[in-house]
């Protein structure tokens, strides 16, 4: 599991699959790149770690409060990004902040 890349972490996460074995990999990540991706667009490694089961969330609040800081972390700097990639990444970041904070 340590050589899943971006990609592999997003798409697990998306599908709620390995979440307790695979959050901890994903979030170092975004700890270096809050706008860590797989193959989709800039951020949404990120989105799909908001997206996680709430749940999951509520019963792990280290991990809830690393997230939060992650997304407060990419909305603080989304104007760094190219237009395109903010552009694609606002709606779907936004909606991620959503369901999390639901």
């Amino acid at each position: 599991m340590g050589e899943f890349g971006a990609e592999d972490l997003r798409l697990c996460l998306g599908q709620d699959i390995g979440i307790a074995f695979l959050l901890p990999l994903a979030l170092p990540y975004l700890e270096m790149d809050s706008y860590s991706e797989g193959m989709h667009y800039r951020g949404d490694l990120l989105c799909n770690v908001l997206r996680i089961d709430k749940e999951f969330h509520n019963d792990n609040p280290h991990y809830k409060d690393r997230a939060e800081i992650l997304h407060h972390r990419a909305w603080d700097l989304i104007s760094t990004l190219d237009e395109i990639d903010a552009e694609c990444l606002r709606p779907a970041l936004a909606e991620a902040a959503e369901e999390f904070s639901r």
